[in-house]
């Protein structure tokens, strides 16, 4: 008697199973950014055939000539991989065909217009689609508002009949990397997986679990979803909880980290988060909007995190209207005093200036008639307002120079004693904002 499709598939699946234990199975990730590179990097180092996939040319040929596009991932390791031919890049989506296991670390992104901007995961997904031409894993890493992976990204991946958990298997497993965090690894973050089916969890579990990664199943792609957008979503609440703080200690003249000392010392009950000049980056901001947005539609009115956006997205003005205190007398005179913003990237030890609060500050100082000048020694130029700047030594006389000096982000190896010693006047918002 002829085997139905669906046996044929089910036994395909128990091969890709055998595949994966015996260390056979051929991996393809999608997005070779600082999230989709070091999987790659884990799956070649784990002994699997491993190709990743971006459309950025530049990107694929840096990676294929075993250089590191991205400061976070150890080029000495990539050169190894790429030399042992377990690893190349691609802007080819072919490599989908040949693979066993594709996994899509595309961004994703918000718009204050039309909400969450999922179009490069589904673009990829399409590709994916177009290329199912055996049964394969697929996962999603890149952040989502829960029920994306059932409600958006399955009904591209079961056109054309196939069955979800026979002819392909599907997940979610966000991303939880910490850029600039050299205490943890992407094999040292354990693994929320979640599958459409138990079948698909069960499968991506194994998938993570042979790369080295400590995993923690979950009941479904659901519950994966909503975990990475609360546990962002918890850090840009207490942060605009700690922004609070903040103004309140100005208002009574004492220092709020002095307060945040105090608390810390509390063996219980208490997680230390800072005031700063507002929340940068990507992730945080963007998966508090995706958690707001996912409540609302299902009728609650996410409170909390709705107050949480509107403290600390206002955080940069309060350090505009601060820093423009300080320089009045200046605009007074319709002299052009020049503010030096210390800090242009979005997090201490990082050159990513995406989602920076910098830069917002920095155009809002821009327009004022203020003279903005920066230093940064992971960020050797930026554009503000549609003009260049590049960033200047840190020298006593830039410092003096200095109508006032804005301390933005917390960079490692900067002279901060340096600063406070020349400078006229410092504002730092990690220790009060307002």
């Amino acid at each position: 008697m002829q085997a139905t499709i669906t046996e044929v598939s089910a036994a395909s699946l128990a091969r890709l199973e055998r595949r994966l234990d015996s260390g056979a199975a051929r991996i393809c990730v999608i997005g070779l950014g600082t999230v989709g590179l070091p999987q790659l990097l884990a799956a070649a180092e784990a002994g699997f055939a491993a190709v990743g996939v971006d459309t950025d040319i530049a990107t694929v040929d840096a990676i294929d000539r075993g250089v590191s596009p991205d400061a976070e991932t150890d080029a000495r390791r990539l050169r190894q991989m790429v030399a042992s031919g377990r690893l190349k890049a691609t802007t080819g989506f072919d490599a989908v065909r040949d693979s066993d296991c594709v996994t899509v670390c595309v961004p994703t992104s918000w718009s204050s217009d039309t909400g969450p901007d999922l179009s490069a995961v589904l673009s990829a997904v399409r590709e994916v689609s177009r290329r199912l031409d055996s049964p394969k894993l697929v996962v999603l890493e890149s952040t989502m508002p829960p029920g994306s992976t059932r409600d958006v990204v399955l009904p591209l991946l079961a056109s054309q009949g196939r069955e979800v958990g026979s002819d392909f298997c599907l997940a979610f497993a966000p991303e939880r990397l910490d850029p600039g965090n050299t205490r943890f690894s992407i094999l040292d973050i354990p693994k929320v997986v979640g599958g459409v089916t138990p079948k698909c969890t069960a499968l991506a579990a194994r998938f993570y679990s042979k790369l080295g990664m400590r995993v923690h199943p979950v009941s479904c792609a659901e519950v994966a979803e909503a975990t990475k957008v609360f546990e962002n979503t918890f850090r840009f609440v207490n942060i605009g909880l700690a922004n609070e703080l903040a103004q309140l200690c100005n208002s009574l003249g004492v220092s709020p980290r002095e307060v945040l000392d105090a608390a810390g010392t509390k063996p219980f009950g208490f997680m230390r988060h800072s005031p700063g000049p507002g929340v940068g980056g990507r992730c945080i901001p963007m998966a508090s909007r995706f958690f707001r947005w996912t409540a609302q539609r299902q009728g609650i009115a996410a409170q909390i995190t709705d107050a949480a956006i509107a403290v600390n997205d206002h955080a940069p003005e309060l350090v505009v209207s601060q820093t423009l205190a300080r320089v009045r007398h200046s605009l007074a005179e319709q002299r052009r005093p020049m503010v030096l913003l210390v800090g242009m990237s979005y997090k201490p030890g990082v050159g990513d200036v995406r989602g920076s609060v910098a830069l917002t500050i920095a155009s809002l100082l821009g327009g004022t008639g203020v003279h903005v000048e920066y230093h940064d020694p992971f960020v050797p130029a930026v554009t503000i307002n549609g003009e260049p700047l590049v960033s200047l030594p840190l020298t006593e006389d830039l410092i003096r120079r200095a109508a006032c000096v804005v301390l933005l982000c917390p960079h490692p190896g900067i002279d901060y004693e340096a600063i406070r010693k020349h400078s006229r006047y410092v504002i730092d918002p990690s220790r009060t904002l307002v």
